[in-house]
């Protein structure tokens, strides 16, 4: 590699051989992504020491216009992290004598509209709960955990049996299931040195994870041999965890429309909305920052 090597052979290089060490898969597969999509058809044929500012700018705009599969634009969110992506890879050119500057720090970001967070109201959450029931017990408790744990959708996958005590009414969130590429991946629970955590349980989450524990016990008889025998609370047949990711983007998004709910609402907001109604009990919000 030199100041003259094309972009994408310094990209190339700077993921795999620095980068990739020190992340997670799941970042490693957003970079990769961002480098094949999003920089390389732009300016990966430019020698690295020629790439201007103006050049990175529009890269950035053109993204933003008509980027992406289908040409309709990227999310100005997407944009920004492709950004902070090239920013970074750029920074470590020039700490590797490369680069005298970096073009990036002098682009403009993106701006960008609020997250909308949609809160549920405890009559829509009812509907909610009761049109997965008819569905099964497997979806069903996925929301009860959601909405009366505000537990993160892959600490409620990385769910296990050991973790829940239910004759003290709590449970410890120490897994979570995270969708690669790859596949789905269990890793220890580490969005932060918080992540980590108890969570005391209401009566009525516990009478709830009793049903679905005697569910899936009178299951498990029933396929007899076919059935793996496994600690996860939300196992498939063969044993294993099912996957967040199909959840959050399929089964949840008809249950949503089955009980006339907007499809725009994330499973994410289910968190919000575990904390809002907290907040609006009364509770401290300290209390509520440590559950969640």
């Amino acid at each position: 590699i030199s100041p003259t090597s094309l972009t994408n052979e310094w990209l190339d290089y700077w993921l795999e051989t620095i980068k990739k060490p020190s992340i997670q898969l799941k970042t490693y597969e957003k970079y990769e992504g961002f480098i094949r999509n999003n920089i390389n058809p732009f300016i990966g044929c430019t020698p690295l020491n020629k790439v201007s500012i103006a050049q990175v700018q529009q890269l950035l705009v053109s993204l933003l216009t008509s980027g992406g599969e289908k040409r309709k634009g990227l999310a100005p969110r997407t944009v920004n992290a492709t950004r902070m992506m090239l920013k970074t890879a750029f920074s470590d050119a020039v700490n590797f004598d490369l680069l005298q500057k970096n073009p990036v720090l002098a682009t403009k970001a993106m701006s960008m509209n609020p997250t909308t967070i949609n809160i549920l109201t405890p009559d829509e959450a009812k509907k909610l709960i009761s049109v997965a029931l008819k569905s099964g017990y497997f979806p069903w408790i996925t929301l009860i955990l959601a909405l009366e744990t505000g537990m993160r959708i892959g600490e409620i996958f990385g769910l296990q049996w050991s973790n829940i005590d239910l004759e003290n009414r709590k449970l410890r969130v120490d897994k979570t299931v995270v969708t690669t590429r790859h596949g789905d991946i269990i890793k220890d629970s580490g969005k932060n040195k918080f992540s980590k955590r108890s969570i005391p349980l209401a009566p009525h989450t516990v009478d709830s994870l009793k049903k679905y524990r005697k569910w899936q016990l009178e299951a498990s008889i029933m396929l007899g041999a076919e059935y793996s025998k496994s600690d996860w609370v939300l196992s498939n047949a063969n044993g294993s965890p099912y996957s967040p990711n199909y959840f959050s983007s399929h089964m949840f998004k008809d249950l949503l429309k089955e009980a006339g709910i907007d499809r725009n609402v994330r499973f994410h907001d289910l968190r919000h909305t575990h904390a809002t109604w907290l907040l609006e009990k009364g509770v401290n919000v300290k209390v509520v920052s440590e559950r969640l």
